[in-house]
Order: C-alpha cells, then structure tokens, then sequence
C-alpha cells in the first residue's frame, strides 16, 4: 500500500514494501554535563538497513528529540545525518567513519535535563527511553535577541548589551593565502565580534546541483562540515555570525540560475526564477533546507541571525507581493521550527527598498546596502529614516567600489572604512556599517586598526539603557574655516523620494526626502523629478555637478540659475550606456539663488554628487548622540575623504571651531577628546553647562576626531 502526502502533490509515493521499520539500536553523548548555552551532541546509532533512501527528507526518515527543562518547558529538536572528515595537508577532505545521526541542543536553564529520542518512517517509529543530563554554569551569555529596553539595539540572553563591529567575510577566494580561521583570528584580535558568511555555489553550499554538490533536497556532507569547523571556530573567538542562505545570482538567467537545482531543466519545478517564491514544491524543499540548517547549527549562540536572502531586489521582474509573502511564510517557518529562536533577517541592494517585507512582524531587524563614495550623508539620512520600522537597522554591506576592489584598495589608509564605522558608531543602529571588501582591501592593507581603535571608545557605552537620540549641535568655526557643501544623491535604481533641498549658512542641509543617483528624463517620467536648490553664498561661488554615465537612449543636462538656463549638454544615443566622467560647472554670484537640475533628453544620466563651492558652510561635520546626561560626538574634516587623500591634497586642519551641545541637563561634566586613529584620550577636561548647553574649544581637527562627555554625579 502507497503512501502519499496530498499536500505535496509533486512527491514521488513512497511504497512501504521499500521499507523497513526503524530501531534505535544506540544512543551516546560524550558528555554527562554541559555548560549553559553550550553544545550538547547526542550520537545515535540505527538499525539502517532500508528505513530510508533520502535522509534529508524528513517524511522518509524524522530523527528529533524532545528535551524538558528543569522547569519543564519543551524543545523539539530535529536531527540530521553526519559524515565526518578530516583535512590532509592537501587541503582534501578524507571521511574517517562512516555517516552517523547526530542532535545537537543548547540547554538555556541550569539544572537536570531530561530526553527521548523518537524515529519515525513510513513503516513505522521507534523511541528512546527518557535520559538525562546537567547543566551547569558558563560563561556564555547565550542567544542574541533585540533588545527589550531598547528596541534599535540587540542583548544576550542574558541581558548583557551587544553591539555589532564587524565587517563582511562570506567567503574566500580562491587566491586568497588565509582561511577562515586566519580570518577569524584577525577579527578577534581587532576586538570584532560578528560577520556575514554566504552559503553560495563558489566557495561553500549546502544544497546545489551536481557535481558541486549531491542535488536538490541532498545536502553537501563536505560543505556542511566545513561550516561545522566555521562555527566552532567563531565560537571559540566569540565572533557571530549572520548566516546568508540565498544571494541573488542564484537566481539570475546567465549568472548562476542554470545551475541552480530549483531549476526546472536539473529536476526542480521551476521554470523562471521568479517561480521560486511561489511554487509550492520549492518552498517546501527550501524549509527542508531550513530544518537542515536549525538541526546542525541552530545549537550555536554564535549564530547571529539567519539572512533569508542577499539583495533578492536583484532578481529581474519580481512581484513585490510575492516576495513578501514568501519571506512572511519562510520566516514564520523558522519561528516555528527554529527551537533556539534565532532572529531573522533579509537584505535589499536599494537602500530605500524593502518597506513591506521590514513591516513584516516575522523579520526580526532591516538591513541596508550601499556602495557610495559619501558614506558618512549615507548612513547619517537612511539611520534616521529606519527608526520608523521600531525595529534595530544595520548597514549590512558599504563600499564606495561595488566591483573594482583594486580601486578600493588605493586608499591604502582606510579613510572610507574608518569614516563608515564612525559614522555608523554616531547614528542610532544597532552596530557598525559592515564593509565588503574583506580580502582586497581590508586585510591587503592591514586595516584592521580601525576596528580595535572603535572598541576603545565604544566598549563601556551601555546601549540599552541610554536611550540615545540624534545630537542637536551647533557648529562655529572661523571665516578661514568654512568651505564647500555636497549633496551626494543616495538611492539607487528607485525613485527619489524628495527634490527641494535648502542649504543654510551651518551646512546642515534641509530637504524634502532623498535623491535617486539616476535623473530621469521622459522615458521614466514617472521617476522624473527637478532638484531644486535654495542657497545663499556670502561671496561668489561655484555650482558643479559630476556627472558618472549616461543611459544609452540619451540624456540632457541643464542647469538653471534663477529660471535662467546657463548650462546645456547633450548626451547622444550610444550602443550602450556611456561613461561621462566629467564635472560641469557655473559661476555663482554672492547672494540667494535657486538652482535647478533639469535633464531634458530622454532618458537617465547618473550622477555622483553635487557641490556648492565657496558656499561658506562650516568645513567641520559633526555626528552624534545623546541623552540628558551623556552625549558622544564625532567631529570629522570635511576634506578628510578617500577622494582627496588619491588626489594627494594636503588638508587643511579646522582651528578653533566651537561647538554647543544643546539639550543637556544643567551640572559639571568631564569631557574625553579621543584619537580615532589610536583609540586613546588625549584630553580631558572639566566643563560646566551654560543653562542647558555645554560648550566644546575643539582642538585643531586635520582628519577626525571623538568626544565622549558624561555628566558627574554629585
């Protein structure tokens, strides 16, 4: 007699003559006793002759456990199959025993634990008797969580505050003399404590198609120990890790979909990519992934959260609704499955993209990705904006070269890496920005300085308990300090959400919303917008606009002074999208204008910035947060960027600027200015508020610096 189950209509039926009932024959652990949040692996030994064909397919074969607490609360467990190896100095992997079924938990409560092992196929099932085993005290502070005081932040378990530093590390190249564990290594050292690591077809994958891996619904035993080595690894560190299940390539006709084993011409079900996301039959063999996936190492704390897909936007022709849905769907799966309640995440290559899957109550924090030379206007506007979501923000992937990382590396200082993490430190995230470029340019150049230098000043800041807000400063420089304003457009391929910006004399620029990189022109004219800017120069000045490409259809640029057109190009029609490269400039007379940038051809031209020289704005940027009592503060050289450090431009340091923390309890403070670079004090001062704002004498300021003031008790 068949057995099918009807929900799963593409299921081959599963006849029971095949099969033969399942037996327990030996149940193992090495250990009697664990520390809390540790592993606790049980060994169990079957009597396997014909009780399953396809051991990743929980129908044909379930292995899970049922642990109970001291205090008697429930977790099942999944199981999964293990093949053991080791590594010969070839780099091979050699199997040393033959394939094993293993469970994995993590006891979140002191005390004595209780067991059973249950299996179950279509023939039949067979139980363990109840074992026990204690846990005891450790040092890990268990599971990551968001923060219950402060829902921008994440804590442990144990309520100790955690604060994400790290950079990208999802994988490595071929070329590329380190491992993971050099990798790692250099993290721990730095003071780093998580990172993205991809499961992806070019370096490590769970499930692929042949010969890279074993096809759909098999799972890669090579790949998933080596993952188990990663793991272990940054456990021992005390590095976490933000596990990436699917990148968008995977996806994408001529990039890696015609490998992909949910493809329909190598046995999947789908015919498109976009299929993916409803087909019933791939989302059910995806969760079984995910049962996988929570079975080996949903055991570790060091897991950060699981990363349903990177930059899914990246799939051609998706229906929004679709994916919502399936990312509502699939991350209710893990919340139900998932007895370790790891949180939940996505990403989307638009910094402004996403907003319905953010909504979603299953996603646990947002991410944005961004490649952009101005990281510090990027991280400071879309940090502010992702406080509607009530829900921690990170920056999950900054550069400014999103391909060539050989241009990326000539900035051999790190001043783009060193700006985002201060940046990001300085706005109301949940951690630091995390750079992409971990092999080409961070490791390359031996940046990892920035990270130890950030720890310093960050590692007695309590998060969850300051309520931090933006900080409200004024800024006073002298005359010879005062310089150019850029606006640096920070969206995508999506339109701009604001075009009206007004830039008065303190260089805190007002405005409506944000600009799309791409000025449309009628063949998008529903993206189609006129940045319109409302300036004042106190003496004659300069307008320029650095133009990067232009569509293959053509475009237009016009700038337009006072309703008076005073630049024109053309953009002619090309067989391709062409590379302009150019600034174009117009004097500005002293006095109030507006500006408007018109493109007037047919369609996008992509522009990286827009500057106001001579405009007269303070040439000192500040970013910061604070509370009544606490405040901290990055005050930056506006001419300390990557750009002007290749060009080899001396910079000028700002002398004598003030500034005024406003908002503050009245009372004494003391007062640390810190060395970015170094991440030492190298001043500290006593200072009493004036009503309720505290005045800074800044030092001299060549490239940054940090203050960090906190009020004295009495």
């Amino acid at each position: 007699m068949p057995v099918l189950n009807n929900k799963l209509k593409y299921r081959n039926k599963i006849h029971i003559k095949n099969y033969f009932p399942p037996k327990i024959r030996r149940i193992y652990s090495e250990e009697n006793s664990v520390g809390q949040y540790e592993k606790f692996e049980i060994d169990i030994v079957l009597d396997d002759k014909n009780i399953y064909q396809n051991p990743y397919d929980p129908i044909e074969i379930d292995v899970s456990a049922i642990f109970t607490a001291p205090n008697g609360k429930r977790f099942n467990v999944p199981g999964f199959i293990y093949q053991g190896f080791s590594l010969s100095g070839s780099k091979q992997l050699k199997e040393y025993h033959k394939p094993v079924w293993k469970i994995r938990f993590a006891p979140n409560q002191k005390g004595k634990w209780s067991y059973q092992v249950k299996i179950k196929n279509p023939r039949g099932k067979d139980n363990s008797g109840v074992l026990f085993f204690n846990c005891i005290s450790s040092d890990n502070p268990g599971f990551i969580r968001v923060n219950k005081k402060d829902n921008r932040y994440f804590q442990f378990d144990s309520g100790k505050s955690f604060y994400a530093l790290g950079e990208n590390l999802c994988w490595i190249e071929p070329d590329d003399p380190f491992n993971f564990n050099d990798y790692l290594t250099k993290l721990k050292r730095s003071h780093q404590n998580w990172t993205r690591i991809w499961n992806w077809p070019f370096y490590l994958i769970v499930e692929w198609s042949k010969p890279r891996a074993k096809g759909l619904g098999r799972f890669s035993q090579p790949d998933s120990w080596k993952f188990d080595q990663i793991i272990e690894i940054a456990g021992r560190k005390g590095v976490y890790i933000q596990m990436v299940f699917n990148f968008h390539g995977m996806f994408i006709p001529g990039d890696e979909w015609e490998n992909n084993p949910y493809n329909r011409k190598l046995g999947g079900s789908c015919k498109k990519p976009q299929e993916f996301f409803t087909n019933q039959q791939a989302k059910e063999l995806f969760k079984r992934k995910l049962r996988y996936f929570v079975a080996r190492w949903g055991y570790s704390s060091n897991i950060l959260a699981w990363e349903l897909f990177n930059e899914v936007d990246l799939i051609g022709n998706i229906n929004e609704d679709e994916v919502v849905n399936w990312h509502k769907e699939t991350a209710h799966y893990l919340r139900q499955n998932d007895p370790f309640r790891h949180l939940v995440t996505t990403s989307f290559s638009k910094p402004n993209g996403g907003d319905k899957v953010w909504r979603l109550k299953e996603i646990d924090y947002t991410q944005v990705h961004s490649y952009i030379n101005d990281v510090v206007t990027l991280i400071t506007s879309l940090s502010k904006v992702r406080q509607k979501y009530r829900k921690p923000c990170i920056i999950g992937e900054i550069a400014g070269e999103i391909t060539n990382v050989k241009q990326e590396a000539k900035d051999k200082k790190g001043i783009r890496l060193h700006n985002s993490l201060w940046t990001s430190t300085m706005s109301p995230l949940a951690g630091t920005a995390m750079y992409w470029w971990w092999y080409g340019h961070i490791r390359l150049n031996n940046l990892y300085c920035h990270y130890k230098a950030l720890d310093e000043f960050t590692k007695d800041i309590d998060w969850q308990n300051l309520r931090l807000v933006p900080i409200n400063a004024e800024i006073e420089v002298k005359d010879q300090d005062r310089g150019d304003v850029i606006i640096s457009p920070i969206l995508n391929w999506e339109p701009s959400t604001g075009s009206k910006f007004r830039i008065p004399s303190n260089g805190f620029i007002k405005s409506d919303g944000r600009l799309s990189k791409y000025f449309h022109a009628s063949y998008h004219s529903q993206w189609r917008v006129t940045p319109t800017f409302d300036v004042t120069y106190s003496e004659d000045g300069i307008f320029s606009i650095y133009i990067f490409q232009s569509s293959w259809l053509g475009a237009g640029l016009k700038i337009v002074l006072d309703d008076k057109v005073v630049l024109e190009k053309r953009f002619p029609p090309a067989a391709k999208d062409t590379i302009i490269n150019q600034e174009y400039r117009i004097k500005i007379p002293a006095g109030h204008h507006v500006i408007k940038v018109v493109n007037d051809g047919r369609d996008w031209m992509n522009v990286s910035w827009i500057k106001f020289c001579n405009k007269a704005s303070p040439r000192l940027r500040v970013v910061g947060l604070q509370n009544r009592n606490f405040a901290i503060v990055w005050c930056k050289n506006r001419q300390s960027t990557t750009e002007n450090y290749l060009e080899h431009f001396t910079l000028k340091p700002v002398q004598g600027a003030k500034i005024k923390v406003l908002g503050l309890n009245r009372g004494n403070y003391r007062v640390e200015y810190w060395d970015t670079y170094k991440g030492k004090v190298f001043k500290r001062q006593n200072l009493k508020t004036k009503g309720n704002i505290l005045e800074l004498n800044l030092p001299a300021i060549t490239t940054d610096i940090a203050c960090k003031i906190r009020r004295k008790r009495k």
